[in-house]
């Protein structure tokens, strides 16, 4: 098992509302998969260094966890088809 952080950035666009169902949506996701979830930070909104997807600023939030590497796929093909989600990387730390 690896150990992953994960960073992903949300539509300035959202609600409060919105967000925090969108951050127990991967929340519940990761948990499926993997039952050791590290740390889970909210970073709030801040500004974009560039915009994207006509969106100049976003939520910040930061998953660190661990599974086999597998369920990355699986987890980055939801960050995909999630509309609200505007850009994430995943990262494997050293043990």
């Amino acid at each position: 098992m690896n150990k992953y952080e994960t960073i992903f950035i949300i539509s300035e666009n959202c609600s409060e509302e919105q967000i925090n169902n969108i951050i127990e949506l991967i929340k519940t996701k990761i948990e499926s998969f993997s039952k050791n979830l590290i740390s889970l930070e909210n970073r709030g909104k801040k500004k974009l260094a560039y915009e994207i997807k006509n969106n100049s600023c976003g939520t910040y939030v930061i998953i660190k966890f661990k599974t086999e590497p597998k369920n990355i796929q699986e987890l980055e093909r939801l960050y995909r088809i999630t509309e609200e989600i505007i850009k994430f990387i995943t990262i494997r730390e050293e043990n």
